[in-house]
């Protein structure tokens, strides 16, 4: 019988006390841009982490090797951001096409490998 992997959900924010300058650049774009009256946003890192790993290591990744613990928090399978930013109206994700080159994922899976001290198969990754 083949081994069943779970898949883990990491989302990593700017902490809400702190500014977060990419949602505000994307609060001044939409306004000029789509002339939507748009007050406030936030942004989330989402890591979609296929390995072979448990709980317990998922969130070892969100807090040690994903996040930078003085600015921003990480969350494990919180859904879509609920956890981190439970009040929003609009929730919009941004992905890679199939074919296009993840660097960011691919140095994720290489953080992931150094922190947990054991290297992962081709067929399992981090988007």
């Amino acid at each position: 019988m083949a081994e069943t992997r779970e898949i883990f959900r990491i989302e990593v924010g700017v902490r809400a006390d702190l500014r977060d300058s990419r949602a505000q650049g994307a609060v001044r774009e939409i306004k000029e841009f789509l002339h939507l009256p748009v007050e406030n946003a936030r942004t989330l890192d989402v890591f979609t982490v296929d390995l072979s790993i448990g709980e317990e290591e998922a969130g070892l990744l969100a807090k040690e090797a994903f996040c930078d613990p003085v600015i921003q928090t990480a969350s494990v399978e919180p859904g879509l951001g609920e956890k981190l930013f439970p009040d929003f109206d609009w929730a919009l994700e941004v992905g890679y096409l199939p074919g296009v080159t993840d660097n960011q994922g691919r140095t994720a899976k290489e953080a992931a490998e150094m922190l947990l001290g054991r290297a992962f198969p081709h067929d399992e990754q981090v988007y």
